[in-house]
C-alpha cells in the first residue's frame, strides 16, 4: 500500500504524477492496455479528447506505475439498495417483499445468509449475466439495513477493466432488478434512519509484480 513505501518512493509518485498532468496538457500521448482481448486505445490526441475523461486520466496514472517499477492491484465492493418499485421517482423508497416468504425485509441481520435466501432469484440472476458479461463478481453478502447488499469484484492489476467492471456491474444489478420487479438504488443514503451505503476501492501497489 501507498502508506507502506519509503519516503524516496512516495517523493517519485508524487513528481509523477505532477508531471503527468503537465504533458496532458502540453503533449499528444497515446496508450493502449488489453480488454478481453480487444485493443483499446485508452487515451487518444488530448487536442481531440477531454483531459478531464476519466478513463484518459487513469491510464495515465496507471502508466506512470511502470516508470516507478511499482504494480498496482486494485478490488471494487458496491453497495446497494434494493426496493420496491416506485410509480414516480419522488416517491419515498422502502424495502422490497420476498417473493419467497412474501415478507417485507426489515431489521438488521449483517451477513445473515437467510436474507440472501430471500432474494435468491435476483441475487443468482446477477452472478449468470456477470458471467455471460465476463464481469468478475465473487461474493454478495447482505449489509446493515433492510433490502441492502454488497456484491465484491475480484481484484486485478487491470484498472482501466477493474473500473469498467464496476460501472457495468452498477448497470446490471439495476436492470436486473426491474426483471425482477424491483427497483436498486446506489444513492448514498436512501434511508435517514438507515445505515448508508458505499462503493469501495481497495487499492495495493508492490515492488514486485503479482499474478
Amino acid at each position: 500500500s501507498y502508506s507502506l513505501l519509503d519516503k524516496d518512493y512516495k517523493e517519485k509518485i508524487r513528481n509523477n504524477l505532477h508531471n503527468i498532468i503537465n504533458e496532458m496538457v502540453d503533449n499528444t500521448d497515446y496508450i493502449s492496455k488489453s480488454y478481453n482481448n480487444i485493443e483499446y486505445c485508452s487515451s487518444v490526441a488530448i487536442n481531440n479528447s477531454s483531459i478531464m475523461d476519466p478513463r484518459n486520466v487513469l491510464a495515465n496514472v496507471w502508466d506512470s506505475f511502470s516508470t516507478l517499477n511499482l504494480y498496482p492491484r486494485v478490488a471494487f465492493e458496491l453497495e446497494f439498495y434494493l426496493i420496491k418499485t416506485r410509480k414516480k421517482l419522488d416517491e419515498v423508497p422502502t424495502p422490497p417483499i420476498s417473493k419467497r416468504n412474501k415478507r417485507q425485509a426489515e431489521g438488521t441481520q449483517v451477513y445473515g445468509m437467510s436474507e440472501l435466501d430471500d432474494f435468491y432469484d435476483f441475487l443468482e440472476d446477477i452472478n449468470k449475466f456477470c458471467k455471460v458479461q465476463n464481469i468478475p463478481a465473487s461474493t454478495a453478502s447482505s449489509e446493515f439495513a433492510p433490502g441492502q447488499f454488497e456484491i465484491n469484484l475480484n481484484s486485478t492489476t487491470d484498472l482501466l477493466k477493474a473500473a469498467d467492471d464496476s460501472v457495468l456491474l452498477r448497470r446490471l444489478v439495476k436492470e436486473t432488478a426491474i426483471k425482477h420487479g424491483f427497483e436498486a438504488t446506489f444513492l448514498s443514503k436512501p434511508y435517514l434512519n438507515e445505515a448508508n451505503e458505499a462503493w469501495y476501492s481497495i487499492f495495493d501497489s508492490w515492488k514486485n509484480r503479482l499474478i
